[in-house]
């Protein structure tokens, strides 16, 4: 509805004003979402949500539609704000999508499909998803984002060296920890394997690894153009300024 006081209890707001703010964003983007880009920063909110998906963060808005801010800058856009990722490596696995209403495996969780809000009737609409991926370039766009992160963070194993890395950083503290929630063994096997407490929780590794072989093969991962000799002409940038981008593309007939 148009009075801003029905989005009272479905919204919390961290400052004194920008309930109108709020409205005029929901409203563009559900009747008029070709013009999202005027109060949105589109490319920052496909990033979070190829993030979400990347990791299976369903504590999330790809989840129940929380743990994120949506800020809104000088320049008149809107920017989300990731928060909150203690959940994330599948060990929420509740999902308002009609395919996983009363939640999913681990099995389930490595090959969850990236596009389950769009290709998947939801209980509750999540336009900030479904209305960008019915665009297109969005989509595209989405999908290269979590190309790259996969590429960059997964594929290459970086993820699990950071992850030892941490892992023995604490491992001391860990034992030394006399309130902490589970097991020493538990702390040790979880890096790679599946423990139990009240839920399952997956192993990163075993997750990842399953979750990368997955997505690569998915529609709109392999095929990627080839970008290369990326440069720029402009040396001094000024703001405001004007900034020419040059690069060779092959593999496809249109970038922009």
């Amino acid at each position: 509805g148009t009075d801003t006081t029905n989005y009272y209890p479905y919204y919390d707001l961290k400052s004194d004003y920008g309930w109108e703010d709020l409205y005029e964003l929901v409203d563009i983007l559900n009747e008029n979402p070709t013009d999202i880009e005027t109060l949105l920063n589109v490319d920052r909110t496909l990033w979070m949500h190829a993030f979400n998906y990347s990791l299976i963060n369903f504590d999330s808005y790809v989840g129940y539609a929380q743990n994120y801010y949506i800020y809104k800058q000088n320049n008149g856009q809107f920017n989300p704000i990731l928060w909150d990722l203690n959940m994330s490596f599948g060990s929420f696995r509740l999902a308002d999508a009609s395919e996983h209403w009363d939640g999913f495996t681990i099995a389930e969780a490595k090959t969850i499909d990236p596009l389950l809000h769009l290709n998947s009737v939801s209980v509750y609409d999540r336009p900030l998803m479904r209305n960008l991926f019915e665009n297109s370039t969005y989509k595209r766009m989405y999908l290269a984002h979590m190309r790259t992160i996969m590429e960059e963070n997964v594929d290459n194993s970086l993820y699990s060296t950071r992850a030892q890395f941490l892992h023995d950083l604490i491992d001391v503290s860990v034992q030394e920890d006399t309130n902490k929630f589970y097991g020493y063994d538990d702390f040790q096997d979880n890096l790679n394997s599946t423990v139990s407490d009240l839920i399952d929780y997956p192993g990163i590794t075993d997750l990842m690894e399953a979750r990368n072989t997955y997505l690569s093969s998915y529609t709109g991962f392999p095929g990627a153009p080839d970008i290369s000799n990326v440069g720029t002409s402009t040396q001094n940038i000024t703001l405001g300024g004007s900034i020419s981008i040059t690069a060779d593309v092959t593999g496809e007939e249109e970038v922009f």
